[in-house]
């Protein structure tokens, strides 16, 4: 896994990744994606955030990210 890199390097290209929020309000760790003009939290891909209940909220406050981990092999149907 890579270490976090500067929020500026973030791919912009609809990928998922972990991104640290330092809000007041909520600082940690979120995973979200570019959307045209913004961050967005959720899945592009996935119905439910689609139908506003994932991609309605949007950060300003990323400082860093990097790319997520991969599943564990029994989630992506390998034998272990």
């Amino acid at each position: 896994m890579m270490d976090w890199q500067p929020i500026a390097t973030a791919p912009k290209d609809g990928t998922r990744i972990l991104a640290t929020v330092s809000n007041a309000h909520e600082p940690g760790v979120d995973i979200v994606f570019w959307s045209g003009d913004r961050w967005l939290v959720g899945d592009p891909d996935s119905w439910w955030d689609r139908k506003d209940h994932g991609i309605t909220e949007w950060h300003d406050s990323l400082t860093h990210w990097m790319p997520l981990p991969e599943p564990p092999a029994s989630l992506k149907g390998e034998k272990s």
